[in-house]
Order: structure tokens, then sequence, then C-alpha cells
């Protein structure tokens, strides 16, 4: 074999790599290399199935939207599904609202994959009716259910200008669109883990030329890829190792789903190994607390290693262009050998520029009459206000909002499976359609919250105590649980908080998690060390799924 390795820190520029992630995988145009290890050839296959399920008939003259249009949706991922399915809830939707997109299709890969309650409950007695997973609104909708609710969706139309004072969008052709209602749902670009792979390969490579390197953002990429795994790992050969690169929720999916074909196939000798250079799993996501309690999870019920916090310093390729071992950054130096597969999390392998340019801070370049902070700023749940009138609602994953120097702040990085983008679509709505009603978003205290209950001593209690030993505590439309543990000492007995969880945002998405959370500690006047640790590996899916 020949050694490619070359220190990283000899590499200059953007790779090559990214620059397809940018135009191809953002835009949901994935190509992906399929391996067929019978023959050794690779070749590059398109998931036209999954994106013809979903493709809309782009228009090429913007004009035939509807001028009457009362409410215009900016986007195609989960914030701008949900403003949807909220709009079509409350009765405003039919034959009064559009969405409109650059991409041409509506289609995966924004359905981000999400951990599923089977990975969840092989440690728990988690009873048959209930239900993990129980709203569908956190999802892409397909075309019929936009045509079934009197939507209609316009794609590849780019806009080029918003006239706020005029309510005026400008697109690509110079083509006006009036609205009364504007909500901005430019999903994050997903920059929350891994800082990108960096080859460690010749100046004038990438990874898409390793032949066995690999790139997804679906569930079903990942599926495709275990097909092109399975006859591989089941040979006699010595390379047996899958690694993952990135710690998202979709690189720990893709992590479980391989310890399962390893199971099928011989799980003494193959293994997985989760590679990143973040320190632990869904570090934007979960407070370190959490994040440990899912390693050992995983670790135990997955058999899956984890390398963390560390960075490439060489890959070590044999002659047929295969990743066979990296060396890893480290005071005593470490390799992972033996290697049959790179997974990588291509979401989130963009690179600065792409994170720059994309999501909400871009696309108010777009404003004719410019954003400042003393006139409302722009916030993720909340709108910009000009003239006293909500005009428009900024939502999704991520967002910025103008500081009081005028520079942009970035207040809110989640990877959260599309929790949060949805959850700000809601509310938009619901405060675009009772202003009154509504007196402030959840605001961006989750994490901040998780981090306090964590801490030792605790904190106060709020809510009443139940008979599950579990108090409850719901303010300002927060609803969270908090795992209490009776401690006696000379003088008296005293609650500690030891675990908690954000279960929902309203208390309609409540009842669910609730059930849950309930038959989890059923007959328990105290919660144990062990059924804690159990069931904080259950709460990462409720932080990260749909509530």
């Amino acid at each position: 074999s020949c050694n490619l390795g070359i220190s990283l820190s000899k590499i200059n520029g953007r790779l090559s790599y990214q620059n397809s992630i940018n135009s191809k995988l953002l835009r949901g145009q994935t190509a992906l290399k399929s391996w067929n290890p019978r023959n050794h050839r690779f070749q590059m296959s398109i998931f036209d199935s999954i994106r013809n399920a979903f493709t809309i008939q782009s228009v090429s003259n913007a004009s035939q939207i509807n001028s009457n249009t009362n409410y215009v949706i900016l986007g195609s991922g989960i914030a701008a599904a949900s403003i949807a399915a909220e709009l079509s809830a409350r009765g405003l939707a039919r034959d009064r609202t559009c969405i409109i997109c650059e991409e041409s299709h509506i289609d995966a890969p924004y359905n981000h994959s999400i951990l599923p309650g089977a990975y969840l409950s092989s440690s728990l007695s988690i009873p048959n009716d209930v239900n993990l997973f129980p709203s569908s609104k956190n999802k892409i909708q397909s075309r019929e259910w936009y045509e079934q609710h009197g939507i209609e969706v316009f794609t590849g139309i780019e806009i080029v200008q918003v006239a706020l004072n005029s309510k005026l969008l400008s697109t690509q052709n110079s083509t006006l669109i009036k609205f009364e209602k504007l909500f901005i749902a430019f999903d994050s670009p997903h920059n929350s883990s891994s800082k990108g792979l960096k080859s460690a390969a010749q100046k004038d490579s990438n990874l898409e030329e390793f032949k066995n390197a690999f790139g997804f953002e679906t569930r079903a990429q990942v599926d495709s890829i275990r097909q092109c795994l399975y006859d591989r790992l089941e040979a006699e050969f010595n390379e047996n190792v899958v690694v993952i690169y990135g710690s998202s929720l979709r690189a720990v999916e893709a992590a479980c789903s391989c310890s399962k074909l390893i199971d099928s196939v011989n799980r003494e000798k193959n293994r997985v190994v989760i590679l990143s250079q973040e320190p632990r799993l869904l570090c934007n996501a979960l407070p370190v607390g959490l994040s440990r309690v899912l390693e050992e999870y995983l670790r135990i019920h997955f058999n899956i290693q984890f390398q963390l916090g560390r960075e490439i310093q060489q890959i070590v390729a044999d002659s047929n262009k295969c990743i066979r071992s990296m060396e890893l950054e480290s005071s005593s130096g470490s390799m992972i050998e033996n290697i049959c597969a790179v997974l990588i999390d291509a979401v989130n392998t963009a690179d600065e520029t792409t994170k720059e340019s994309s999501g909400l801070m871009y696309n108010l370049r777009l404003f004719e009459e410019g954003i400042a902070h003393e006139i409302g700023g722009i916030a993720v749940n909340g709108s910009l206000r000009m003239e006293g009138k909500d005009t428009v609602y900024a939502v999704g994953g991520s967002a910025r909002m103008m500081s009081e120097n005028g520079e942009s702040k970035r207040i809110l990085e989640r990877d959260d499976g599309g929790l949060h983008a949805a959850q700000s679509a809601r509310y938009a709505v619901r405060k675009m359609a009772d202003p009154a009603g509504v007196s402030k978003a959840y605001g961006f205290g989750m994490q901040q919250i998780q981090i306090e209950l964590w801490k030792d001593g605790g904190i106060a209690c709020c809510g009443e105590m139940n008979e599950y030993g579990i108090e409850i505590g719901i303010e300002d439309e927060l609803c969270l649980a908090f795992w209490i543990k009776a401690e006696t000492n000379a003088d008296h007995e005293c609650k500690k908080i030891v675990g908690g969880a954000l279960l929902g945002t309203f208390n309609e998405e409540f009842e669910t998690c609730w059930s849950f959370l309930r038959s989890a500690v059923r007959h328990q006047t105290q919660i144990d060390v062990n059924l804690l640790q159990q069931a904080s590996s259950v709460q990462l899916a409720l932080l990260a799924i749909q509530p």
C-alpha cells in the first residue's frame, strides 16, 4: 500500500469535496457512491426514487403565483412545512397560502434522520401503546398533502429582494409578488457538530477519490451504504472497522444502523467507531451530562467505540485508493486501523463560507429597507416589527440577530433533528393569529436550563410532586420534568433534582411525552441511579425529535 498521509497543517483552501457538498448535498441533489463489492467497481448513483416521490413541478414564470395570496412562506424545509401545517390547522391555509423555494423539489434531505424508538427501548419496558413519535407535524410534507390543503408550491424561484413597506417580493425574473404576511423559513445550514472532514491526502486530492468514503444525509442513504458493506464485512478480510465521521444525530443513527449490520455478520470480528473533532456527542444540542449518558448507552447496547475530540493527522490508503487507516492527533499517538469504510455526515461538513452565506442571516440582505437593531431586529420565534405591525416572521433551527453594535450574533445553534425549527414555526403562526394570546417564545434557554438541572446540588423545585417521583413545572409554556431524589440527613429530608428534560413547548404537545415518562417510572417511589441513566437516554429522543 502507499501512504497518502500529509499533515493537515499543509492543506490550505477549501476542498472540492466541501464545494461539492455545498452545491449538491445542501440542495437535495445528493450524489452517493454505491459500491458493488462483488466486482469492486464504484459508480455514482442519485436517489431518484426518493426525490421523484416528492418532486413538484417547477415554474419558470413566477407570475403564475396568486396575486391575492395572504401568506407567503419562503423555504422548503421542516420550518416551512410546520408553518403550512399550523396555518392549515387554524383554517387559514386554503387558497391563501403559497410556498416558494429556490430548490427544484421538496423532499429529503431536510427531513433529518432521528433516533428511532427501537434504539432506545431495549433497556426499558415501554408499553406498546406508548408512542415516542406522537406528532406528524415536524416533517416534510408531500406534494399531495399540499394539494389536499389548498397550498400552492412553487419551486425553482429565487427571491432577490423584499420590500417590507410595500409588502412586495421580487424574483430573479423581475416578477413582483404581493404578500400580507411573510414567513422566512430558510432552515439553518446544520453547522452543529462537525467542523468538516479535511482530507489528509495530496493537495489536489479530495475525499471523493477514496473509493470507500461515503457521504450520507438521510436514512435511505445509510441503508444503501449498508447493503454495499454487507458482503465486504461478511468476507474474511482484515478490513473490519466502519468509521462514522460526525457527532450529530444523523451520525449516531448511522452508527447504530451499522452496528446492527455487524451483529448480523460477526460482532466479535467487526466494530464501529464514531470519530469527531467535537469533544462529545451532540455537543450543541445536549448538556455534558446527557451526552455522556448517551455515549455510555451506545457503548453498552451497540458496542460502539468513540474517538471524540480528535483530529485526523494522516490518512493511509492502499493502491486501490481505499482508506485503510487513520492516524489521529494526540500526545501519545493513536491509529484507527483495518478500515473497511468511512461514512461521513455530509450535512455537517460544509465549510465556514457556507455557514456564513446560508440560513437566515444571508437572506436578510434581501430586505430593501435593511435591518437595524433599533427597529426590532430579527429573532427566531419572533418577528421583525415594522410600523408597529408584525409583517415578517423568521423561523428555523438556527438564526442570528443584530447586536447593539450592529454586528451579527448567533443566538441559537442546535442539532435537534428539526425540533426547534418546527416549534419556532408554530409559535410564529400562533403569534400572528393571536398576538395577545402568546406572551413570549420559550426563548433560547433550553440548553441553559438543562445545564442548570445537572449542576451539583440541584435547584429549587417548582410544580407538584406526584406519585411517580417526578416533579413537573410549567412556566411560560415550558413543560419540564425533573427527576427527584430524596435524601435524608440528620436534620431533615430534602429533595434533590438529579436530572431533567424539556418535554414540549405547548401544553397540548405534552401528553404523549408525559405518558411515556409515567410508564417508565411506574410503581417507583424513588428514581434510582440506574433507571435515571436509562430514562435520560430516552430523554435524548424527547429533546431531539418531534414533541
